[in-house]
């Protein structure tokens, strides 16, 4: 898959003539989230947004500069409630759009509409906890202005966002225009093959979810470090790869973030997300930063090998690490798969060549 990521761009190049051709093919009525479906969903997202900004803006801060043994736990718990409340929201996201949804499950739609809800409010939940946690934190010493700004501006507006959710609505259809008679998603151009895309950027989500929490049990574990400025970046470039696979799952559902996106076609949407999920420069730069995933994920690793030598005499923190390394590595292969997932084949199409087009390559 490494090896994949290097030759990305010429893959991408292709992907365009690929997807140029695929928008020729008819397709059957349109089938696909209504407009207050999509305004709904924007809120979860948001609250997504608000969470990564939080870590970065505050969190991150208080790891690099103001840990010592006082405030270590306490950081770190702090960490690991925000964590497990992004792990909802993407949960949630999952089912929403049809990340977590087969054909033939026999549990139906409504079974993941009404799971997302449940994980949209469990969210919130464990928010409030996360708000009480920040006030410890602040008492065992931690600077009351970064985490007093992560407790008020950051968890209050993932908060105010979750709460906001519209879970009235059916959400019956999350697919787009384009599907098989049998109603599952197929090969059809820009949005190849939709639901094992969707399952693929889930799937990174909870691994790059479960690297930054080897990363945060490392963090509190064994003796103190002489330096945080590694562990610093290793969250700081997970918590942006976060953003970017949940902002490819919005996408890839025809969900717009902003006036920009808007004002652009469904097709060059999808075209710029899959440009960021490659080599970068696709999209808005913010939270993007310009780079594509490769760039954030092999900085991950770098960082985390830069810590190697903090390994000797420190074994949890060392046991940590190696998970942590090892969940960003299946992250990334996620990426990478649901970035193929998306391109569109038109020669293998289900409508017009119901027997597919034969071989493996």
């Amino acid at each position: 898959m490494i090896r994949q990521q290097i030759a990305a761009p010429r893959r991408l190049v292709r992907a365009v003539v690929v997807l140029a051709v695929a928008l020729t093919l008819p397709s059957p009525a349109a089938a696909e989230l209504t407009d207050e479906e999509a305004t709904a969903l924007r809120r979860p997202l948001a609250a997504a947004r608000n969470l990564s900004d939080g870590i970065h803006a505050e969190l991150m801060t208080v790891i690099k500069d103001q840990t010592n043994s006082s405030t270590r736990p306490k950081i770190a718990y702090v960490a690991q409630l925000i964590l497990k409340a992004q792990g909802q929201v993407a949960g949630a996201l999952a089912d929403l759009v049809g990340g977590s949804y087969a054909a033939n499950d026999e549990r139906g739609r409504a079974y993941f509409v009404r799971r997302a809800a449940e994980q949209l409010k469990a969210a919130h939940s464990t928010l409030e906890s996360a708000k009480s946690a920040t006030n410890t934190a602040i008492s065992a010493g931690a600077s009351s202005y970064n985490m007093g700004r992560l407790r008020d501006i950051n968890i209050a507006g993932a908060m105010a966002n979750l709460k906001a959710f519209d879970a009235t609505l059916p959400y019956e259809d999350p697919y787009p225009p384009g599907r098989s008679p049998s109603g599952r998603i197929l090969v059809v151009g820009p949005h190849g093959q939709y639901d094992l895309a969707q399952q693929r950027l889930h799937t990174a989500t909870t691994f790059l979810l479960q690297a930054t929490n080897g990363v945060i049990n490392a963090y509190k574990s064994d003796s103190l470090l002489p330096s945080y400025w590694n562990l610093y970046q290793q969250v700081k470039f997970a918590t942006t790869l976060y953003q970017q696979n949940v902002l490819a799952m919005a996408t890839l559902a025809d969900v717009h973030q902003n006036a920009t996106e808007a004002a652009r076609s469904p097709f060059f949407r999808l075209l710029d997300r899959l440009e960021t999920l490659q080599h970068g420069g696709g999209g808005p730069c913010k939270p993007d930063n310009c780079h594509g995933t490769p760039y954030n994920y092999n900085n991950f690793t770098q960082f985390t090998l830069n810590q190697v030598g903090y390994w000797s005499g420190r074994p949890n923190f060392a046991a940590y690490q190696k998970e942590a390394m090892h969940r960003i590595t299946e992250a990334w292969d996620a990426t990478d798969t649901a970035t193929w997932y998306v391109l569109a084949f038109p020669e293998c199409d289900q409508r017009s060549t119901p027997r597919g087009c034969g071989g493996t390559k």
